[in-house]
């Protein structure tokens, strides 16, 4: 089993956002075997990786988000990249790794040739905003840092920030949403004719 999901045997359903994103009925064979033999990477995820690599370095160095973006926010380098879990409902634990945060905000880096536009409507920040949050922290602020590259991931064109406060309703949608997710991902791990 993939590292990934190295999930302690405690039977609880342990996941994870990217794999909620694939619970739907056409990607669920793809979801179960992922679980076996691990998500297959292509060229667009290594270059995330990497950057996301080169991020994190940066971050924990300068203890500060990177002046491109325009936000003026310390860093500890602590909340850089740090790996969470939360049982957000009974015997469903969710484990996620926000890129950094402070104690009233969460920001995530995105290497994109989408833009602003590609990420209004986003559920993983306010996702993990509502378990931060049970986990003691007062996050308000999501900001989505965007690396605008070209198609072919060759060019660095520049950077944007799609600031959103956090919203009751939205993080109302977005439980109901994981709900959905989690339910059909039970069903199918529960199902012997899956496995």
């Amino acid at each position: 089993m993939p590292d990934f999901y190295n999930y302690p045997k405690d039977h609880k359903l342990h996941t994870r956002y990217s794999e909620l994103v694939n619970c739907i009925p056409s990607k669920m064979v793809d979801v179960l075997k992922a679980r076996v033999d691990g998500y297959p990477k292509n060229e667009f995820m290594e270059f995330g990786i990497k950057r996301h690599e080169k991020m994190k370095e940066y971050l924990v160095e300068k203890k500060k988000l990177p002046k491109v973006f325009g936000l003026d926010h310390d860093v500890d380098p602590e909340m850089v990249e740090h790996s969470y879990e939360f049982e957000l409902f009974d015997n469903v634990v969710v484990h996620f790794t926000p890129d950094v945060h402070g104690k009233t905000w969460i920001a995530d880096l995105k290497t994109t040739s989408r833009g602003i536009a590609g990420y209004k409507n986003d559920k993983q920040l306010v996702f993990y905003a509502k378990m931060l949050n049970k986990l003691g922290y007062k996050i308000e602020k999501i900001y989505y840092l965007i690396e605008l590259w070209d198609k072919e991931r060759t060019e660095l064109l520049g950077y944007e920030v799609l600031e959103k406060n956090v919203d009751e309703k939205d993080v109302e949608k977005v439980l109901e949403w994981a709900k959905t997710r989690i339910e059909r991902l039970y069903e199918w791990l529960n199902d012997k004719e899956n496995v």
